[in-house]
């Protein structure tokens, strides 16, 4: 009896033996289950980080790369990661990689099956350069070189001190409309940053700036040309206009008041002080001044200005006439349609309106109704009219004639 139960007692420990030993092969031997999540997080110019999600047994993780998603590099060979997170260096810039991940069992480096190949991508280098290549009243069109494995760009506007996407192309430049032109653009800056894409995920590449100060839109018209100053003995006029706020300067052109062609182009800086020479006395002209700005060393041109009408007042010549009278007479002004008399007896004050006329000349025999005395001393001046459209035009009369009788 006690031998029957010696060996029935051996057989039970050794039946717990075998059990716990099937227990300890069945754990050694699991197969840990396929990776999920992997994707994309970081990158930098020679370098990608990525992750996955985590497995429910504790394990460990082989990660590989790939160039081409057929042959396959350990990210080390030596080491599985026991985190979820991998991070791989010494690759090429704007370059696209693949990565997949397998669970491996702790006890037995038992593998599971790899996760679902992964398309990651390193950051593209810098953008070397940027530039406006065009304008128009409300539209800048930028421009830059290509930036060796960027797939995309990205612009953006930097308004109230925040970036605002306005666009990616993938183009080498780019389109900004719906501007206003109010002499200053609507933003501080204008950045475009190159890219290179895998999936959702972008590596975005450092890009250049381009400040407002030195972005330009299509002036518009210029207003209210006048002429400053006249100097009829040396030939001369000096005009000015408003200002319009970032261009580069102005373009004039001189015309005879009936003429097709410009007598006289030229360019000027500054809006309020400008002068041109050689104009001819006893004719009108016509000004008109346009705004331009400097794109990519080509000048674009505003609209015209209206046109200015001026001349310089006739030289008048005085004779004595009849018994107290004078007579006086001037050359014909081109393009004229009338002349008026104007008569003082003050240098300065009290000028009035003696006559309009067609002619060339004119007989003086009283003022205010009263006849010319001797002794007395006489002040004249004539302006010369035309019509430029609709509008009147008078010579300037700031040049005065004085004569006495004895």
């Amino acid at each position: 009896m006690k031998k029957m139960m010696k060996t029935l007692l051996s057989a039970g420990i050794l039946a717990v033996m075998v059990l716990a030993m099937s227990v300890m092969v069945s754990a050694a031997s699991q197969v840990p289950g396929k990776v999920t999540g992997v994707k994309q997080t970081n990158a930098g110019n020679y370098s990608v980080s990525f992750s996955w999600d985590a497995q429910l047994m504790d394990c460990l993780y082989d990660t590989q790369i790939s160039e081409d998603g057929k042959n396959w590099y350990s990210v080390d060979d030596q080491f599985y990661t026991a985190g979820t997170t991998e991070y791989v260096n010494n690759l090429s810039a704007g370059k696209t990689y693949y990565v997949r991940v397998s669970a491996v069992n702790k006890t037995d480096k038992a593998h599971g099956p790899w996760s679902d190949t992964v398309a990651v991508v390193t950051q593209p280098l810098d953008l070397k350069d940027l530039y406006q290549t065009n304008a128009t009243k409300n539209s800048i069109t930028l421009g830059w070189s290509k930036v060796e494995g960027a797939t995309a760009y990205q612009i953006y506007q930097y308004i109230n001190g925040e970036y605002i996407l306005k666009g990616e192309t993938s183009n080498t430049s780019f389109t900004i409309s719906g501007l206003k032109n109010s002499g200053a653009l609507p933003f501080t800056a204008i950045r475009v940053n190159p890219n290179r894409s895998a999936g959702t995920y972008k590596a975005i590449g450092y890009g250049k700036m381009l400040y407002s100060s030195s972005l330009r839109l299509i002036s518009d018209k210029v207003k209210n040309v006048s002429i400053k100053y006249y100097w009829s003995s040396l030939k001369e006029i000096n005009f000015g206009f408003n200002p319009a706020l970032y261009v580069d300067g102005y373009q004039y052109q001189l015309y005879d008041l009936n003429g097709k062609k410009p007598v006289s182009t030229g360019t000027t800086l500054s809006y309020y002080s400008t002068t041109v020479n050689n104009i001819k006395a006893n004719r009108f002209y016509k000004l008109r001044v346009r705004a331009y700005v400097t794109v990519n060393g080509k000048k674009l041109y505003g609209d015209w200005s209206d046109f200015n009408g001026f001349a310089f007042q006739p030289k008048v010549s005085i004779k004595a006439s009849g018994k107290n009278g004078f007579k006086l007479s001037w050359k014909k002004t081109k393009a004229a349609k009338s002349y008026t008399v104007y008569m003082s007896t003050s240098k300065d004050t009290g000028y009035k309106k003696i006559k309009t006329l067609k002619k060339t000349s004119f007989k003086v025999t009283k003022f205010k109704k009263k006849k010319l005395k001797k002794r007395k001393q006489y002040w004249f001046y004539v302006v010369a009219n035309t019509k430029m459209g609709k509008k009147t035009v008078k010579s300037k009369g700031t040049l005065r004639y004085w004569a006495t009788r004895y």
